[in-house]
Order: structure tokens, then sequence, then C-alpha cells
């Protein structure tokens, strides 16, 4: 098995730049498929990224924007939210709790669910 780097976005303020994002994740997503269709992708991000492989996943895309078909990705998510992350969850008030992934354990605990289930 071998990690490779698909997106190359800078996290910004600028949030509207996202869709950079989006459409390269999507292009080099599409380009492996077909290069390579056993390859199994596994697509993990924080915050802006995690923003990012969920727009390439979506059901629906938006408007202006043609991404790799969302079908592929049916029941192969894994969603992850820190207790009280405002970004993620409704009401949620600790900022603080955003910035607890890279030491509470759910970058780790998704890696060896993926791991485990592909």
């Amino acid at each position: 098995m071998r990690a490779t780097p698909l997106m190359r976005h800078p996290a910004s303020l600028d949030f509207a730049r996202a869709v950079d994002g989006i459409m390269d994740s999507s292009n080099r997503i599409r380009r492996v498929v077909v290069s390579c269709p056993d390859t199994q992708v596994i697509l993990g991000g924080y915050s802006q990224g995690a923003a990012v492989n969920a727009y390439v996943t979506l059901d629906r895309i938006p408007d202006g924007l043609a991404l790799a078909p969302a079908a592929a990705f049916a029941g192969k998510t894994l969603d992850l939210c820190a207790p009280r992350d405002r970004v993620c969850e409704a009401g949620g008030l600790d900022r603080a709790a955003h910035s607890l992934y890279a030491v509470n354990g759910m970058a780790d605990q998704a890696a060896t669910e993926m791991h485990d289930k592909y």
C-alpha cells in the first residue's frame, strides 16, 4: 500500500477558493481511476480539506462543476466530528474542539477504519 497525496489545495480564509480544491481533487481522482481502475482511493481531510472532499463525494454536484461520479462513493464514506466542534456539529460551541483532530485519535481512527474496510 502506498499513500499519494491527491489534492494540492492550500486552505485559506478565502473560502471561495475551495472550488479550486474541489476541481483539482476531482480531476486527480478521475485520472487515477482511468489509468488504474483497481486503485483504492481514500480521501481524508481536515476542516476545508474535509469540506472539499465532501463536495467531491456529494450526490448532487453544485451547478457549473464537472466532478467524478459521486455514485462511486455511495456507502463508502466515514464522517468524524469531534464533540462540540462548531464547524461540523450544529450548535457546537467549543472552538478548541476543531483543533483537536491531530491529537484526539480521530485521524488514526479514520485511517484504521478505512484500511480495515478496504
